[in-house]
């Protein structure tokens, strides 16, 4: 503001252009906040949950045991043309590390996908714990079994507050029983998507009256500093609001607010000395 003043732009000439823009972001930063950046967001969990679930390096090498999750895998040889191979052995391990589940097989085919192994198994046997007895073993032989061992982890996450959009929870607020601490974390998130959303309208009406109370040749170090103070003033405000708001199920929806209220008090006291100066 002070550096458009020393251009000599008049006062209408400068807020207009400003306002258009902050009115402008301020749109961008509620449908971002409130729908495509929680969206966005949730697509980057689910990728990085399933790279994290999946066992990215199988090497399948011969008289060499391959830890696939659940199961252990050991080849005798292998044919890497065919995929044909000799004294297959499987072995799965309970929650406890008991042996539960061994799978023998003389021959077969062993198919690696990016998402699984598959096993063509012949002339072998089964042997698993019996689940009513665990002294007891059940034992099966056969001549074909065909089987897949995925190479995913079944692996489940709890939603975040940040991948969820507004409308959703609004949903949740209004469907689900949750408790206090929950539903304060959704409604002081959903205020405070819209404060931010806010905060370029609010900070260019707190900024204009005290940038143009400063004479043309003002050093523009102070305008840097009344900038700083302005925009630290307001994260600390709205810091303070969603702190009360997260302990205090009252003041869950208007906490993150604040600087909101006080920017608006302020900014009606500076516009209003103004224009009577």
């Amino acid at each position: 503001l002070i550096a458009l003043r020393a251009a000599g732009f008049s006062f209408k000439e400068i807020v207009r252009p400003l306002l258009c823009c902050a009115i402008i972001l301020s749109v961008i930063l509620v449908i971002m906040g409130n729908w495509l950046t929680p969206r966005s967001y949730k697509q980057f969990l689910n990728r990085r949950n399933e790279a994290r679930s999946k066992i990215t390096k199988v090497n399948l090498e011969p008289k060499t045991f391959l830890n696939l999750g659940e199961w252990d895998l050991y080849l005798e040889d292998l044919d890497t043309k065919t995929n044909v191979a000799h004294m297959i052995h499987l072995i799965k391990k309970a929650d406890s590390g008991a042996l539960s589940t061994k799978v023998n097989a003389a021959t077969g085919k062993v198919i690696l996908t990016d998402t699984a192994i598959g096993l063509q198994l012949k002339d072998g046997q089964m042997q698993r714990l019996d689940e009513k007895d665990q002294s007891s073993i059940i034992a099966a032989n056969f001549d074909d079994y065909t089987m897949s061992i995925s190479l995913l982890k079944a692996h489940t996450r709890r939603l975040r507050v940040g991948e969820m959009s507004t409308t959703k929870l609004l949903r949740r607020l209004r469907a689900m029983p949750l408790d206090e601490e929950t539903a304060n974390e959704y409604k002081t998130s959903i205020s405070m998507r819209n404060v931010l959303a806010l905060s370029p309208i609010i900070l260019l009406f707190v900024s204009c009256p005290i940038g143009f109370s400063l004479g043309k040749r003002t050093n523009k170090g102070w305008g840097m500093l009344f900038s700083v103070i302005i925009i630290f003033s307001f994260y600390l405000l709205m810091t303070l609001g969603l702190s009360l708001g997260k302990k205090y199920a009252l003041v869950a929806y208007p906490g993150p607010w604040l600087p909101i209220f006080v920017g608006l008090g302020a900014a009606y006291y500076l516009w209003k000395k103004r224009l009577n100066i």
